[in-house]
């Protein structure tokens, strides 16, 4: 399933939540999560919840860096995708079915998130060398590198988060 069609999935799933669809399942994830108060948050807005391209690398965004639960409709899609898998009966990998299709030439999802990774991993740690070299702080040089990175590829993750990851493998910033 490519990523617009698994964003419309969740889109649909959310609405069914809305309507309180008792043939949706999951409205007991839908309690849990009301009573949680998650999306109290403005940050963690319900409309915008797709922190990656796809619906399984948002919800492993959604634990591993907010670090909460991700909404109930990302997790009844993704059960529904699973579900589709199941029912093609081999006529479809786990990998098509949750991530897409492989690209000719260019490969898996995680070949293609790898080499996406490391060229914003090697643009951004030369841009923030570049940023200290002319003095900056840690921060100062991560806000310059990150904005040096979103201007040519489009997007970046924020500099803290650019700057833990770098903390992370210890490479060329002065821990606090």
């Amino acid at each position: 399933m490519e990523a617009d069609q698994q964003w419309a999935l969740v889109v649909q799933v959310r609405d069914a939540l809305k309507r309180n669809d008792t043939k949706q399942v999951g409205l007991g994830l839908e309690e849990s999560w009301q009573c949680l108060d998650i999306s109290s948050d403005p940050y963690l807005l319900r409309e915008s919840c797709n922190l990656s391209d796809l619906v399984l690398p948002s919800i492993v965004t959604w634990i591993e860096e907010i670090d909460d639960y991700p909404p109930p409709e990302m997790l009844i899609a993704l059960v529904t995708m699973f579900n589709r898998y199941k029912d093609a009966a081999g006529r479809l990998t786990l990998e098509e079915a949750l991530l897409g299709k492989p690209v000719q030439r260019i490969g898996s999802y995680a070949a293609r998130k790898a080499k996406f990774d490391a060229e914003l991993e090697i643009g951004f740690r030369l841009a923030f060398l570049g940023g200290k070299h002319r003095g900056l702080s840690d921060i100062k040089a991560a806000e310059r590198a990150q904005a040096e990175m979103e201007n040519m590829r489009g997007s970046c993750p924020d500099a803290e988060t650019m700057l833990k990851r770098m903390r992370r493998r210890g490479v060329g910033t002065n821990k606090p």
